[in-house]
C-alpha cells in the first residue's frame, strides 16, 4: 500500500513545552554512509554537519579526535563516549554508523539540542559542511551541569562568557534547530538516495514489498513481492529526517489516496533494517537485503496450517464482482458462486507443509497465517483471503465502499497493440443510491462511443460491459442504447446474433466521455439485495459474435480497460 515508501518524521525539532521531531538514531548503520574499517574494528562519523577535533574514548581503552569527516575508530562492541576535552557529551554503542546528537539522547529532546547548540558555539573553522572544535580544548573541564540539566542555557551562556581564551556565544536553540536539520537532510537523503528497500510495514495487507528510490531520492517506486501484485510510484521531498512521499500512481488502491501523502516515522536505524512506525502503529522493518526481509517476513507472518483449521467448515471471499465460499468436508473442496448456480465440482484436497495442495491443480495455495476473522493465503503473487464468517466479509466491504461512492482508476493503461483504443481509458465509477434507485455513472479519457464503434476484430464485437455482482449483467453496444443481456449468450458462449439486440428499461445518459445509468433496485434479486452489498464493475472489451461456435483456448475475449467498486444498497423490503 502505501501501500507507499514514505519515511516521514513529524513535528520540528524545539525545546520546552514542544515536542521534538522524532528522529532517526543512527547508531549501527552498516554500509550507507558509515566508515570503513577493518573485521576487528568498527569506523562511524559524527554528524551535526561533520564534527571534526571532538575527543572520543573507547570502552577498550582507544581515544583520539575525530578527523575532518567525524570519523573515529573503536573495536568491535565497544562502547564510545564523546566529550569537548573532559566535559562529557554522551556515550553510544559504537558502530560503522552515523552518530548525531540525537543517538546520544534518543528520548531527551531538550538534551540533544543542547548538545548542538554547544558543538556549534564552538566552532573555530569556516569550512562549509565541518564543524571545527578548538585544539586542546578544556575550557568545559570544570562544568558538572550535563546536557540534560533544565538549567544548561543559563549555565553555559554564563561560562561560554568567561572563557579564558575569549567569550564564546551560546548559539540559539532555533539556529540550532535549523543546522541539526539541514545535517538531518544530508544523512537521510545519503541513507535512502539509489537504495532499494524490502518491507511487511503493511502487515495488515500481508504483503512483503520493495521501495526503490532514485540516484537523488526525489522519486520512489514500490513494488508487491508477496501477497499481492501492486505497484505505485511518486515524488519524494526531504526536510531534516522528514522524506514526505505524494504518490502519484498506484495499481490497486483506492483512488482518494492519489495525491495524499503518508507518514512512516523512523525511529531507529540497525545494521539490516530500518525501523519505522505508522502513526501509532507498531513499528515495522524496512530492509536493505530482500533475503533477510523475506525471512522475517516468513517468522512473523506464518503459522501452522492444519486440516482442523478446514475441515467442515465454509469460508467466505470477495472474488471482485462475484461472492463466492470455499467449503472444505471430507477431504474434499468444493467452490460456488453465493446468489447463482455457478460452482465447480468437489476435488480432493490435502495439507502438507504449510500449503492446500489441490487434485489436478499444478500449483499450491500457500498459507500465510491467521487472524481472527480470516485465513489468508497466497498463490504465486496473489493473495487470497479466506473469510471465516459472511459477517466478517460483509465487515471487510464496508471497509472498501469509497468516499462519496466515487473510485478513479490511477494507471494508465490506454495502450492495446491488438485493436485501435490506443489512449482511450476508464478513469472514474461512481455509484449512489437515489429514490430506490442505483445510479451508476462511469467516465473515460476518450470517447465512449468512439471506442465501442472501432472495427472490432473478425467474430467480435465491441461492448461496454456492466456486472452487478454476478447477478446482473449486460452490454451497451456501439449505438449507445441497446444492450445485450446475459440471457441473449447461448450455450457456446457466443451472441445469438449481433442485431439481436434489446432495449432494456432502465435509463442511459450517453456522452462524449461518460456513461450514466439508472437501475431500479427491484431489477436485482432480492437475495442480492439482502446481502446489502453489491460490486458493480465495468469494463470496455470485446467478445464473441461468431455464429460458428467459440474457440476459448485460442481466441479469447480482450478486455481494454476496466473499473470497479463496492456500493450498499438497501435491503429488500
Amino acid at each position: 500500500m502505501l501501500h507507499y515508501a514514505i519515511l516521514q518524521l513529524e513535528g520540528c525539532i524545539m525545546k520546552r513545552n514542544t515536542i521534538l521531531m522524532s528522529v532517526v538514531t543512527l547508531l549501527t548503520f552498516i554500509g550507507c554512509g558509515g566508515g570503513s574499517s577493518s573485521p576487528d574494528t568498527v569506523t562511524g562519523k559524527f554528524r551535526d554537519t561533520y564534527v571534526s577535533g571532538l575527543n572520543y574514548k573507547c570502552s577498550s581503552g582507544t581515544k583520539g579526535l575525530t578527523n575532518a569527516e567525524g570519523e573515529y575508530t573503536c573495536n568491535v562492541g565497544d562502547t564510545v563516549t564523546f566529550s569537548l576535552g573532559g566535559y562529557n557529551l554522551g556515550t553510544v554503542s559504537a558502530s560503522n554508523g552515523v552518530v548525531t546528537p540525537k543517538s546520544l539522547y534518543p528520548s531527551n529532546a531538550e538534551a540533544e539540542v543542547n548538545v548542538a547548540q554547544l558543538l556549534q558555539s564552538l566552532n573555530t573553522g569556516d569550512a562549509d559542511g565541518i564543524i571545527t572544535i578548538p585544539q586542546n580544548f578544556d575550557g568545559l573541564d570544570d562544568v558538572t551541569i550535563p546536557p540534560t540539566d533544565a538549567t544548561f542555557d543559563a549555565s553555559m551562556t554564563t561560562t561560554l562568557a568567561s572563557l579564558e581564551t575569549g567569550a564564546v556565544t551560546l548559539v540559539s536553540e532555533a539556529d540550532a534547530v535549523a543546522h541539526l536539520q539541514e545535517t538531518y537532510t544530508d544523512v537521510l537523503t545519503d541513507l535512502v538516495k539509489g537504495q532499494t528497500f524490502y518491507s511487511t510495514i503493511y502487515t495488515e495487507m500481508n504483503t512483503l514489498e520493495s521501495f526503490a528510490f532514485n540516484a537523488d531520492a526525489t522519486t520512489s517506486t514500490w513494488t508487491e513481492l508477496v501477497g499481492g501484485s501492486c505497484t505505485g510510484s511518486g515524488s519524494i521531498a526531504i526536510e531534516g529526517m522528514n522524506i514526505n512521499f505524494t504518490p502519484t500512481t498506484d495499481s490497486c488502491s483506492d483512488s482518494n489516496d492519489i495525491g495524499s501523502t503518508e507518514v512512516l516515522t523512523v525511529t531507529e536505524i540497525k545494521d539490516d533494517y530500518i525501523l519505522v512506525a505508522m502513526g501509532a502503529s507498531t513499528p515495522q522493518r524496512l530492509y536493505f537485503d530482500e533475503a533477510k526481509a523475506r525471512d522475517y517476513f516468513i517468522s512473523t507472518t506464518s503459522t501452522t496450517l492444519t486440516k482442523s483449521m478446514l475441515e467442515g467448515k465454509t469460508f467466505y471471499l470477495d472474488d471482485v464482482n462475484e461472492i463466492s465460499t470455499l467449503t472444505f468436508n471430507n477431504n474434499q473442496i468444493t467452490w460456488s458462486v453465493l446468489f447463482s448456480n455457478e460452482g465447480d465440482s468437489p476435488s480432493t484436497y490435502q495439507v502438507a507443509n504449510n500449503e492446500i495442495i489441490i487434485e489436478n491443480e499444478e500449483e499450491p495455495i500457500k498459507f500465510i497465517k491467521e487472524e481472527s476473522d480470516k485465513l489468508i493465503f497466497s498463490i504465486g503473487n496473489e493473495r487470497i483471503i479466506l473469510f471465516k464468517t459472511m459477517n466478517d466479509l460483509k465487515n471487510s466491504l464496508e471497509a472498501s465502499i469509497p468516499n462519496n461512492g466515487l473510485v478513479i482508476d490511477p494507471t494508465n493503461d490506454s495502450k492495446d497493440s491488438n485493436v485501435q483504443h490506443d489512449g482511450f481509458e476508464l478513469t472514474s465509477l461512481k455509484t449512489e443510491i437515489v429514490n430506490d434507485n442505483l445510479v451508476i455513472t462511469v467516465k473515460a479519457k476518450g470517447n465512449i462511443l468512439e471506442a465501442l464503434q472501432t472495427t472490432p476484430r473478425a467474430g467480435f464485437g465491441n461492448i461496454l460491459w456492466i456486472s452487478i455482482s454476478n447477478d446482473y449483467e449486460f452490454g451497451l453496444m456501439s449505438n449507445g442504447k441497446d444492450y445485450l443481456t446475459k440471457n441473449h449468450w447461448d450455450s457456446n458462449h457466443n451472441w445469438q446474433s449481433y442485431d439481436n439486440q434489446v432495449q432494456v428499461t432502465h435509463n442511459t445518459v450517453v456522452s462524449n466521455n461518460s456513461v450514466k445509468i439508472t437501475l431500479a433496485l427491484s431489477e436485482f434479486s432480492t437475495e442480492i439485495r439482502n446481502f446489502e452489498y453489491i460490486h458493480v464493475g465495468v469494463q470496455m472489451a470485446d467478445d464473441h459474435n461468431d455464429p460458428d461456435g467459440y474457440d476459448e483456448s485460442t481466441d479469447e475475449e480482450h478486455i481494454f480497460d476496466e473499473i470497479s467498486t463496492v456500493v450498499k444498497v438497501p435491503k429488500a423490503t
